[in-house]
């Protein structure tokens, strides 16, 4: 159980942070990079599918409270990033 719950964890949060990372490069980027951020984009969806029908399906109310948690770590994380570099360009 625990190692099920490891997999769909770690399944789950490469799928947001790649969405999150490709969709950034595909707005930002041009070209060959652009490219790689819809990669990134349908790896993302992918990872999260594939979670989803192995993990998900089965528990769905402890997979929405486990979504919820991730995404306010993620929240969390980035708030914290934008702190640290607001505070080295005010330096």
């Amino acid at each position: 159980m625990a190692f099920s719950s490891f997999l769909s964890m770690m399944l789950l949060g490469i799928g947001v942070a790649l969405l999150l990372t490709g969709g950034l490069t595909v707005y930002f980027g041009e070209g060959r990079t652009r490219i790689a951020g819809v990669l990134q984009l349908v790896i993302g969806v992918v990872a999260i599918i594939v979670m989803i029908f192995l993990y998900a399906l089965p528990s769905w109310p402890y997979f929405v409270q486990a979504f919820i948690a991730l995404l306010g770590g993620v929240v969390g994380a980035l708030i914290g990033a934008g702190i640290f570099l607001i505070s080295i360009i005010k330096a």
